[in-house]
């Protein structure tokens, strides 16, 4: 057993240490309102954030006239919150379960996208959004694929990721965007 869990850390390590390049740790701030183009209005929807067993964790709202849920979930114990794209269809949203620490889920993703796709891991860090939720921020990009994720432990253990893919960054700074990040909330 003491060779497996060696095992594990060993490649764990190799996975962090060279598959991204460098990375730009920002500096610890609040996240911000992006551009504020185009205005969030006030036709706001709202879900939950629960737990593995169902339980209400926290809440999110987000712009029904900017985005259109493409999936909702069904019940409490679905992995997907919510599903969402902007109403060009340039800018695609998800909410998802995340477990364990905010920042480990973040790293990883690009990470593996780096090795195995080749993306170009650009900044990350911690910024707090105005509900006072700390949310760890990662870019990765290929080209005109530009992905952000955010990941916040809204419980012990237990929190949220949110996935952004778009072929257009600017899209990544828009208000109503943003606004759903600042949305995050835990009870």
């Amino acid at each position: 057993m003491p060779f497996k869990s060696l095992l594990t850390a060993m490649l764990m390590a190799l996975i962090f240490a060279g598959c991204g390049g460098d990375v730009t740790e920002e500096e610890p701030g609040d996240l911000g309102s992006g551009s504020g183009s185009p205005a969030t209005s006030s036709n706001l929807a709202s879900g939950l954030i629960t737990s593995v067993a169902g339980n209400n964790l926290g809440y999110f709202a987000y712009d029904a006239d900017y985005f259109i849920p493409l999936y909702t979930a069904q019940d409490a114990s679905d992995d997907t919150f919510i599903s969402l794209v902007n109403t060009d269809g340039s800018l695609s949203v998800t909410l998802s379960r995340a477990l364990g620490r905010p920042d480990t889920l973040c790293r990883y993703l690009p990470a593996i996208l780096a090795r195995d796709e080749g993306f170009e891991i650009g900044n990350a860090g911690f910024k707090t959004n105005q509900q006072q939720i700390e949310l760890y921020r990662t870019e990765a990009n290929l080209g005109t694929d530009y992905r952000r994720y955010y990941c916040a432990e809204i419980s012990l253990q237990s929190g949220v990721i949110v996935t952004a893919l778009t072929s257009d960054p600017d899209q990544l700074e828009a208000g109503p965007f943003y606004s759903l990040l600042n949305s995050i909330l835990a009870y």
